[in-house]
């Protein structure tokens, strides 16, 4: 994979910008007060020091920047998600082309598992979290056509 992997892409923008990964100087990162913000009615205060939360939350961050960069990559002005409903075109339902890349990051993640070393984990998981959410919304939106 050329350039700095998504995570150290995203601590190094996002770092450059405020955030703090320093958890000896602040033991709940910007990025964590930031999703603690953004959901307040899911996160209670004991929720944002429970183990494993903060790194959970920064996850949700990482998906949250590369939908971003992705959006100003391949979406449009009238849709965040153009590039996928373009598979319309092609008579496929969107829905079901992010059903289909979300696979390719199973295959990734099951090549991993049986030994391959060439497999960016981080980055396979990361796509396969964004793929499902993008899945999600265009079957919601679908759906929605059809009620």
């Amino acid at each position: 994979m050329a350039g700095p992997s998504r995570r150290a892409w995203v601590r190094g923008h996002w770092g450059a910008g405020g955030c703090c990964y320093n958890r000896t100087a602040d033991p709940m990162s910007a990025i964590s007060k930031r999703a603690f913000t953004m959901f307040p009615s899911t996160l209670n205060h004991d929720d944002r020091r429970a183990p494993g939360s903060l790194e959970w939350l920064e996850v949700l961050e990482e998906l949250r920047a590369l939908h971003l960069k992705k959006t100003n990559d391949y979406g449009s002005k009238a849709s965040a998600f153009a590039n996928v409903e373009a598979s319309f075109l092609c008579g496929v339902e969107p829905w079901r082309r992010a059903l289909c890349d979300a696979s390719d990051c199973i295959v990734r993640m099951q090549q991993y598992a049986v030994g391959s070393k060439d497999v960016d984990t981080d980055n396979a998981l990361i796509d396969l979290a964004n793929w499902a959410i993008i899945c999600l919304v265009q079957l919601r939106r679908e759906q929605a056509k059809r009620d």
